[in-house]
């Protein structure tokens, strides 16, 4: 026919429950001065919690596609794609001081006259946030043969996103831990908001096929993140709200076949510049509370660029191995928080303290510094035997290899995680319609620490 159509629908419900039972210790603060900036009466000495959330979401997903047919000079495509999403975070947590004996801070932010001195004792959070997404866009891609070996591909897709948030910040941490006359802001009004954005997003393409094993391609594309909210006990606009981050891709590669199409052999060498990143920061604490929180702003413009080098070797009918290779380099080439961070009512930049001394700098730059989960080198290794089961079903059975380079876990690059390795395995049966598998995660229980994220520090709020 003279076209196809392709049709895509999901629905998705999930809900998530998250239970930790912690204990927190910080220094020792001058009872007589527990008022003073970056100190939090009564934490400073500790306290229990239980940390209680409930997620809640649903999810709706369309798109249809309209591509030309088999007997088409040209290759084209037209669709539209839908999405939606609703989204409900309850925080029904309890956090109380610890062990009067051990506190020696006097009231009222000390000893039991709180009442909080226990699970049964202390208030209930009853906090909840809505947020809903939608998300509209029309997309097209239409290529030409320039010659016999030039191929040229223009696509481009225009993008509506709307974020819509509601939520109650009336439970701070500080309203349920101060007694009446010490409640900084008992009646902290709910948040109501909402964003939109339009973006158009466009990619060129360029694929030269050298032989018929040998094709070399370029390309250029725009991506956009669309804008959020912090999801933080922050009641101001201004400092909810994080724009669109922006980006702009480029890539030259080879896709390439040898040894009669038994070995495959692809590289690529990219560069990604990225504008208005959305980057993790940790904000004072709000107007009504005592402790900091973590927010993201848009901070970051970050070039990262690197080469790939993946290969599948197909050895015998049975035997398949395969190699994977990566470099990075991705770094800050400019991150200045001081410059980029939103201003409270007061016109005051709305940025901690704390984000200035881990910079080592008054300005909180971070700028020249490496990105954090970031590994210079990454490379796997895999090994596949397959057999007939029967005439129709095969089995196999695969080993694969995962190194990681040592990477930072933060901006500031004060911690680093070790590098790793891991071996996973699995065993299973297919057909040309069908597949199950029996496998294992880090077959030898390597207990490296592989990913880590900063907190925010409770001590130093300011």
């Amino acid at each position: 026919g003279w076209a196809n159509l392709r049709s895509s629908t999901s629905y998705t419900d999930a809900e998530n429950s998250i239970r930790q039972d912690t204990t927190q210790s910080y220094g020792v603060v001058d009872p007589t001065d527990v008022l003073s900036p970056g100190t939090y009466p009564g934490f400073s000495q500790g306290n229990y919690s239980d940390a209680f959330y409930d997620f809640e979401f649903t999810q709706y997903y369309q798109e249809f596609q309209l591509s030309n047919g088999d007997d088409s000079p040209i290759d084209w495509l037209v669709g539209l794609n839908y999405f939606y999403e609703e989204a409900e975070d309850k925080n029904r947590s309890r956090v109380w001081y610890r062990d009067p004996a051990l506190e020696p801070i006097p009231p009222p932010f000390g000893g039991c006259s709180l009442g909080v001195c226990d699970f049964n004792t202390v208030p209930q959070f009853s906090k909840k946030q809505e947020r809903d997404t939608t998300s509209y866009s029309i997309f097209g891609l239409i290529g030409f043969n320039l010659t016999d070996t030039l191929k040229l591909t223009l696509e481009g897709r225009l993008i509506y996103d709307e974020v819509d948030i509601e939520g109650s910040t009336t439970d701070q941490l500080a309203n349920v831990l101060a007694p009446p006359d010490f409640a900084f802001d008992p009646d902290a009004p709910s948040f109501d908001d909402d964003v939109d954005d339009t973006n158009f997003v466009p990619r060129a393409s360029l694929d030269w096929l050298l032989t018929d094993n040998v094709l070399f391609y370029t390309s250029v594309a725009k991506g956009i993140k669309p804008p959020t909210y912090n999801s933080t006990d922050i009641f101001d606009p201004v400092i909810q709200r994080v724009g669109r981050e922006k980006l702009w891709t480029y890539e030259v590669g080879s896709k390439t076949q040898w040894l009669e199409n038994k070995l495959t052999v692809n590289t690529a060498l990219y560069y990604n510049d990225y504008k208005d990143q959305q980057t993790r920061v940790q904000f004072p604490a709000p107007p009504g509370g005592f402790l900091p929180v973590s927010g993201t702003v848009n901070a970051g413009d970050t070039d990262v660029w690197g080469f790939e080098l993946d290969s599948t070797w197909r050895i015998t009918d049975h035997w398949t191995t395969g190699f994977n290779y990566a470099y990075t380099n991705s770094e800050y080439d400019d991150l200045n928080l001081t410059e980029e961070s939103p201003l409270d009512e007061n016109g005051d930049i709305f940025l901690s303290n704390s984000e200035i001394v881990k910079a080592g700098n008054l300005e909180a730059d971070f700028s020249g510094n490496d990105t954090p989960g970031v590994p210079d080198h990454a490379f796997s290794l895999f090994g596949q035997y397959t057999n007939n089961l029967t005439a129709d079903v095969e089995w196999y059975t695969q080993a694969t290899w995962i190194w990681q380079d040592e990477r930072y876990a933060d901006a500031a690059n004060l911690v680093t995680l070790e590098s790793y390795s891991l071996v996973n395995g699995q065993i299973g049966i297919q057909t040309d319609t069908w597949l199950a598998a029996f496998y294992v995660e880090n077959l030898f229980d390597d207990d490296t620490v592989r990913f880590a994220q900063e907190f925010i520090d409770q001590k130093e709020g300011i």
